[in-house]
């Protein structure tokens, strides 16, 4: 870890199984000059590790980045990221505030993946929002039960995908004024959201303009509910 320093032309690291040693040695060789010509970074801490503050710190400060993964937890996210980000994937963070305030401001953000959060229960992308963003996915919220897209957020989306967050309790309304969406996904959820967003559902108004929607799968236990009710006699 400590030798990264010297590999002054590297444009692309990934780094498994980060521990609290392997982390500090790492912030040290990018706050010593460390990695200046990186443009792809994937981090994937180990499980009960978190992200160490300093590290995403320093790491914001790296405006040369364009892609970078975190898989693993933090206790919160920085107030800023690398400015020039064009793909970003947050993974496994177990974050316990909506990180949209800060997630919106990268303004060349391109794609944007969060997965997997056990706490946030809403999320607001709110008006002049992810200026360029092109493709989200949203999975795995267990806590999530509204999502607001604000008239004017996310004006250049063209996919979206939303999937295994069981609380969630309709499609954003906001998704009317995303003139450009060209693709919506919607996998794994419960079967009342799922039929709020087939053709006549109370959701479909809101998402009629799109040219492809996909519905894939229900949650597990509903499923099941449904395959007990059918044979209920």
């Amino acid at each position: 870890m400590t030798d990264l320093v010297k590999l002054t032309n590297l444009e692309k690291l990934g780094i498994r199984e980060l521990d609290d040693e392997t982390m500090e040695l790492l912030t040290i060789a990018i706050r010593g000059g460390g990695l200046d010509k990186l443009r792809s970074l994937y981090l994937f801490v180990v499980n009960g590790v978190f992200f160490s503050d300093l590290l995403l710190e320093v790491l914001s400060e790296k405006h040369y980045l364009q892609k970078l993964e975190l898989r693993g937890e933090m206790k919160k996210l920085p107030s800023k990221l690398p400015s020039n980000l064009i793909k970003l994937t947050l993974a496994r963070t177990d974050l316990s505030e909506d990180p949209m305030p800060t997630l919106e401001n990268l303004q060349q953000l391109l794609s944007l993946r969060l997965n997997y959060s056990y706490e946030v229960k809403q999320m607001v992308c709110s008006t002049k929002g992810f200026p360029k963003l092109q493709h989200l996915e949203v999975s795995f919220f267990s806590q999530l039960d509204e999502l607001v897209v604000e008239e004017g957020a996310m004006p250049c989306l063209l996919t979206c995908e939303i999937s295994m967050m069981p609380e969630l309790k309709m499609v954003p309304q906001g998704f009317k004024f995303l003139t450009r969406l060209q693709e919506l996904k919607i996998s794994t959820m419960r079967e009342s959201f799922v039929q709020r967003v087939k053709e006549g559902g109370e959701d479909w108004d809101t998402i009629k303009q799109i040219p492809s929607i996909i519905v894939k799968d229900v949650l597990e236990e509903d499923r099941r509910r449904r395959i007990v009710t059918k044979y209920v006699f």
